[in-house]
């Protein structure tokens, strides 16, 4: 084997053992701590306060058009977010379980790489795709400047990927392993995490709903609105907690307004059972 040849094979190896181990899952998972961490240091900074619960007397967390269309314009972005999340979580396991498999074929074919001197067509082929792979290197920079999350993020795993496989191309071993591209679904809740943690407000707006974002309710009226309107919705696609109490029961202009909103709130309903809040209780709303 000649001296270039055992050069390029190093060389390959070791990029076939960075880029295996640089898993872009275990990368998407540290993004959702940072968030929360971001989002938890952003609450304690804002010196967010919620309202003392109102006395049972005096409670009125009735539902008007006005409360509610206060309500679902600010859950409009957490929404979406969430859908991502809900989206991404059901193709993760899929996901994992290629890139396993793919990870577990690199590492068996090294064992062969280590073994054969590549062909001289073999290190052509490679030669070429990693040129490919060096301009989209600049592509990626270009992106991760100008805060393109998604784009950032898919073209940092295709070349994660390509880098991969211009190795085993030498050996005419690409075929082999199927490599696994990280999902649609996965590369928009990951930009959407990266999209959140960029934010100049780092989630204090988010936090801190003010008074005239609520149509003249107290956080706490406005936290109940929105557990009550969630808890319709669960009703209508029959996924209502089984211990639901009076706040379950909706009169008839309340049910009148809801069913003008029912099209997203049905839409949500799957998020909202996802994540079951206390619907009775004022628990969930003071952690804001």
């Amino acid at each position: 084997m000649t001296n270039r040849a055992l050069r390029f094979r190093a060389v390959a190896l070791a990029t076939i053992a960075a880029c295996v181990a640089l898993r872009p899952g275990t990368a998407t998972a540290q993004l959702g701590k940072l968030k929360k961490t971001a989002t938890d240091a952003a609450k304690g900074k804002a010196g967010v306060k919620t309202d003392a619960p109102a006395a049972s007397g005096s409670e009125n967390f009735v539902i008007t058009a006005d409360r509610l269309t206060a309500v679902m314009t600010q859950m409009e972005v957490g929404m979406e977010r969430a859908a991502k999340a809900a989206a991404a979580k059901a193709v993760t396991a899929e996901y994992n379980a290629k890139h396993k498999a793919f990870e577990t074929c690199v590492q068996t074919q090294m064992k062969t790489m280590q073994m054969q001197a590549p062909s001289t067509a073999g290190l052509q082929k490679a030669a070429a795709m990693n040129k490919q792979t060096s301009s989209m290197a600049q592509r990626v920079q270009s992106a991760q400047q100008g805060k393109r999350n998604r784009e950032y993020i898919a073209l940092t795993d295709s070349m994660s990927i390509g880098s991969v496989r211009s190795a085993l191309v030498m050996y005419a071993l690409e075929t082999k392993c199927p490599p696994a591209y990280m999902p649609p679904a996965l590369v928009d809740d990951a930009a959407a995490k990266m999209d959140r943690m960029s934010q100049s407000d780092n989630g204090s707006r988010e936090a801190a709903i003010t008074p005239a974002q609520r149509a003249g309710m107290t956080t706490q009226q406005f936290g109940m609105v929105r557990e009550r309107a969630a808890l319709w919705a669960l009703q209508q696609t029959n996924n209502a907690p089984a211990d639901n109490n009076k706040y379950g029961v909706f009169t008839k202009d309340e049910q009148a307004v809801l069913e003008a909103q029912s099209a997203r709130l049905k839409k949500w309903a799957p998020i909202f059972k996802e994540s079951p809040s206390t619907w009775a209780t004022w628990g969930d709303i003071k952690g804001w």
